[in-house]
């Protein structure tokens, strides 16, 4: 017979812990024998007495529970010791990770472990993919803040969008794998982010991670545990969990743009202050800004990109015809817009703004004009080939 053990940190949860226990061993138990459940409790001396009233419930029913504690230091270091714990010992090839203020249904622990025996090596219980769900009467707030931490990991921390709900505290994991990585030292985070590093480092080691849809519920007794220090240490991991991210890419290109922009400024400032004309001074800026542009962000430019679909090497006179055609346009551009600042009687300042501003908006449109035309003419011509 499989063996399931469902490992659940507490810390003041004396009012939850009873319910806690006999949802699981009632409702968390297979309906053909085919496994048996334990359950390990990581509780870190919680002022309630939380682990006395467990233990003396679960005697009182004979409940095959284990009580461990340790230094209060977060729920991700709580989940390690009972990780290890349940290794050291050999009390399960599944474990299930469960929050002890009864958010889960133990009735739901059935679809993890089945999941698990079709080859996933983690499963994510998930409130966000089909048929999973959240209280109709959660509080605006805490839906804003799960879609925001939803949000951070795949946006800041660059988790891959195929795990609807990388946050889910309700899970399985395939203990033959959990062994086979080094989950103490590399699954990050000690606090509430430890849910997302887990699902990182699972896919990292090229893990199956898996989800089943799972009802949601509030808190029933007592207050939850996340601090601000976990808000600030989810935010802080994500932004480090990837070297490459949506966020950081985005940032990068707006640092280098506002670079080019000071660039144009300085050019076009210099020139004036050397006599030029003013119009010429913004087409010179233009230029410099152009050429910083061109030269730290060239991959925003279809033209300068490679065919993927073969291994022709990129066409230089394509990237000059394609250029000049967006240097032309972008001259035509700021003289015009130049011109109508000083009819309007704008001042310099104002003037230059508004000049910066529209031709950034022009830029970036006129880019995704012509990536779009060039890859379809591209395509085209492999077409007719």
């Amino acid at each position: 017979m499989q063996r399931v053990c469902v490992i659940t940190p507490t810390y003041n949860e004396a009012e939850n812990i009873r319910s806690l226990l006999d949802t699981v061993f009632k409702d968390g138990v297979s309906n053909d024998d085919s496994y048996s459940i334990s359950a390990v409790i990581v509780d870190d001396y919680s002022p309630d007495k939380t682990a006395e009233v467990a233990q003396k419930h679960a005697d009182t029913y004979g409940y095959d529970i284990t009580i461990i504690s340790g230094d209060k230091t977060g729920l991700g270091d709580a989940y390690k010791r009972g990780y290890k714990h349940v290794i050291d010992n050999d009390l399960a090839e599944i474990i299930i990770m469960i929050d002890a203020d009864l958010s889960h249904d133990a009735k739901e622990i059935k679809n993890l472990v089945a999941q698990v025996n079709n080859g996933s090596d983690l499963v994510v219980g998930s409130r966000y993919v089909s048929e999973g769900k959240i209280p109709g009467d959660w509080p605006m707030l805490r839906i804003v803040n799960s879609r925001v931490a939803r949000f951070v990991t795949r946006y800041v921390g660059g988790l891959s969008e195929e795990i609807e709900d990388p946050a889910g505290g309700f899970r399985a994991i395939n203990v033959k794998t959990l062994k086979s990585i080094d989950f103490n030292e590399n699954v990050g985070g000690t606090g509430y982010v430890f849910q997302v590093g887990t699902v990182e480092h699972f896919l990292k080691k090229g893990k199956k991670v898996s989800e089943v849809p799972i009802s949601f519920n509030d808190r029933q007794f007592g207050k939850s545990k996340i601090r601000i220090m976990d808000v600030l240490e989810y935010f802080a991991f994500c932004l480090n969990m990837k070297p490459t991210s949506p966020f950081k890419t985005h940032l990068l290109y707006l640092l280098k743009g506002v670079l080019a922009l000071v660039i144009f400024a300085l050019v076009a400032t210099i020139s004036n202050n050397n006599g030029i004309n003013p119009y010429i001074g913004r087409v010179l800026g233009l230029q410099a800004a152009l050429g910083v542009v061109l030269a730290t962000m060239p991959d925003i430019f279809a033209w300068f990109k490679n065919d993927s679909t073969s291994n022709e090497s990129v066409d230089k006179s394509r990237i000059v015809k394609y250029t000049l055609l967006l240097d032309a346009f972008l001259v035509s551009v700021v003289l015009s817009v130049s011109v109508l600042m000083s009819r309007i009687g704008w001042n310099s300042v104002l003037g230059f703004s508004v000049t910066v501003a529209i031709t950034t908006l022009i830029t970036i449109a006129f880019a995704k004009f012509a990536n779009t035309k060039f890859i379809e003419r591209r395509r085209q011509s492999e077409l007719t080939r």
